[in-house]
Parts: C-alpha cells; structure tokens; sequence
C-alpha cells in the first residue's frame, strides 16, 4: 500500500514521461529531436531532443551514461572511458555545443584529454589523446560556437585559451595564457559566449573577461569582483543573471550588456548549509539548485530556490533535499524533468523528479554509483 508522499512521487514519474515523449517527434518509424544544446557542471541546457547522454569525470576516467525515459542514468558501453596513462585524473569534463566534442581537465597531471563523440553517445580519444595545458588543470569550459576551450591552471594561476581545429582537437592561442587571482576552481561563459567569468576560491573572486572573436580573453574595465571563496558559478539561460556559491551563501548578480556584474538586492542569499560548492539552474530560468559541502557528512543538502523576474532567489518550502556526500555538481536535464547531483566523496550521482513548483523528490532507486563523481555535463541530440 502506498502513502500519499509515494503517490505524488509516482504521479510525478507518469507526468515526466508524457512530457519526454511529448518532445520528440515520430515521423516514419524514427524518433526526431529538434533542437540542441549542452551545457557542464552547473550551466543550463535545454531544448528539445531525442537522446541525451550524461558524462562524469571520476578521477580516473569519464563514466557514461544515457538518460532513460524515466529520467535514470543507465551505464554505456563501456560504462566508463579511462583516459591516457600519463593523464590519469580526470577531475572536470565538459562536452560541446554541438554534441562532437569532449574534453576533461586531468588535475596534476596538468594536461586535457580530448575526445570526439560517437554517434552512440561514446567517448573516443582523439590523436593525440592528450595536449600540455599547466600546472594543476582544474576545468576546462567550452565557447558556445564549439570554436575556443579555456583551461584554468591553478597551479600557476593561468586560464590557457585554445582553438578548436576541424578535427576536435586543440591548438593553443597566442598568447598562450591569461592570469587570474590564485585558487582558480571553476568558469562560466555567458550563453552569447562573449564573456567568461573565472571563479577563484583562493583569492576570493570572480575574475572577468571578454572574449574577442580570435578566442584571446581581455580583462573587463572591472576585472575582478569579491565573493568569499567563490566557486560553481552558473548564468541563467536568458544571460542577464549570474549566480556564485560562497563559503556561506550564494551571491547574486545581474549581467550588463558590456559583461559588467552589478550586485542584485539583496547582494546575497543565504543557504542551507556552509561550503557551498555549485550551483545550476533549470532550462526555463525560475528554478535554481545549490550544492552544499556541510562538512562532507552524508545526507549534505541541496538548496532549492525559485527564481524572480529580477533575477533574485527566494528559497522553495521545503528549503532543501537531502543528498550524498559533498555534493560538487549538478546538473538540469534539457527538459526540465529530473536533476542530477554528483557527490564526491561517496562516489553517487543522485538522481531527482522536479515537481511543478520546483521541488525535487528522489528517483527510485535515488542514485547510481560510478566509480568516482567530481563534475558532469549533459548533451542531447
């Protein structure tokens, strides 16, 4: 017998299914998906599709998986692609615009694998499979225009500015770098991709610059904007808001049409926890998601909030769900239906229903188990 809470997840469930099927088109037998984006460790997707596939940077590899119709990771063949021996800590993936490329930042090893994606869905290692980017490769983001990739190296305190050949692979710019405030942890780029803002947790900041149509980043008039222990921050889909986990609460601020930040009112919004990690926000723009470190204690909580026409966050009733343990990643599926978190420390990817007002119930089973979670990224197709 089920309890009234068990229904309501259940009705939930049926809904999402009629709303995935309902964006596909069938024409001769075919499944048709119209529409394409994608987007990594925190930033938007949506659209329309038929496919869609979710990749994880576990430390040692990328694990892959597609997303059922019930909104459920199902492991790929293989379940997991080990990068190169002489880069081996995959600690960020991030996958093109266009669904053909991926690439992951692998840690000490100061290097990127690059891979084209299959038809399938599967990661194959480009030649090579690996290029040099720096001392600590810590993310990597792509240019909406699959043209530039950028790779923070926080180790010496460089964003490396790439251009993307025909092939996939990468070929570094001139000049080869840029400098950032120390900590350097994740990027964002503006959906127009004519800004990226750099996240640095050590100094405390969100450094931002402009991109030029030769892929070069230029500091903005203002290059550097104060959050405490900035990291994971994320821009809604329309490009006007930006939004930054701190240590303590998350900072909010609206985006100028120079790629300016002004600090919304109130300039912060408190969480449901300390050591806020991410932060994503739903294809529509009125539902954000944060992750909260709480210490690396299972059942850390994810922050739900409803977005306003200004762009200020105001939390959901309940104010929070519980998840895994340090929760660092998460990412909304194209169509609005589920979310999914990945935490570190023990290895799960939990997955979550979106209700109508933007609260998230578990899936059954709530979670999948790769053999690593740092950050994710979608693409459909």
């Amino acid at each position: 017998m089920y309890t009234r809470s068990q229904f309501d997840v259940i009705g939930k469930g049926v809904m999402h299914k009629i709303k995935r099927l309902s964006k596909t088109i069938i024409f001769g037998g075919l499944v048709i998906g119209i529409g394409l984006i994608s987007g990594c460790a925190g930033q938007t997707i949506g659209g329309q599709f038929a496919a869609e596939f979710v990749y994880v940077a576990t430390g040692g590899g990328v694990a892959q998986y597609a997303v059922n119709i019930s909104g459920q990771l199902a492991p790929m063949s293989p379940a997991e692609v080990v990068t190169t021996p002489t880069a081996t800590t995959s600690v960020w993936v991030a996958a093109s615009k266009n669904a053909k490329y991926a690439y992951t930042a692998n840690g000490p090893q100061g290097k990127i694998s690059q891979y084209s994606i299959s038809a399938a869905g599967t990661l194959v290692a480009l030649t090579p499979p690996t290029v040099v980017s720096g001392t600590n490769t810590n993310c990597v983001a792509i240019t909406p225009d699959t043209k530039f990739v950028y790779a923070i190296n926080q180790g010496d305190d460089t964003i490396k500015q790439f251009a993307i050949g025909s092939d996939g692979t990468l070929s570094v710019l001139t000049p080869a770098t840029v400098g950032i405030n120390s900590g350097g942890e994740t990027m964002v780029i503006s959906p127009d991709g004519k800004y990226l803002y750099a996240c640095c947790s050590g100094g405390s900041a969100i450094d931002a610059f402009s991109i030029g149509t030769n892929g070069q980043l230029t500091p903005l008039s203002v290059p550097s904007y104060s959050v405490l222990g900035a990291t994971g921050a994320t821009i809604s889909p329309d490009g006007k808001y930006l939004y930054c986990p701190s240590n303590t609460d998350t900072a909010q601020f609206s985006i100028g049409t120079n790629g300016a930040l002004t600090p919304l009112s109130p300039a912060t919004v408190a969480g449901p926890g300390i050591g806020n990690t991410s932060f994503a926000v739903s294809a529509d723009g009125k539902y954000g998601y944060l992750g909260v470190f709480n210490g690396g204690n299972p059942g850390s909580p994810v922050g739900q909030y409803s977005i306003g026409t200004s762009g200020t966050l105001s939390p959901l009733s309940p104010a929070s769900v519980p998840a895994g343990n340090a929760p660092v990643s998460i990412i909304t599926e194209p169509a609005g239906n589920y979310v999914f978190v990945a935490n570190s420390n023990d290895h799960r990817i939990y997955e979550y229903l979106v209700g109508i007002d933007g609260t998230l119930s578990p899936e059954t089973p709530a979670f999948v188990t790769p053999s690593g979670a740092r950050q994710m990224c979608v693409i459909t197709r």
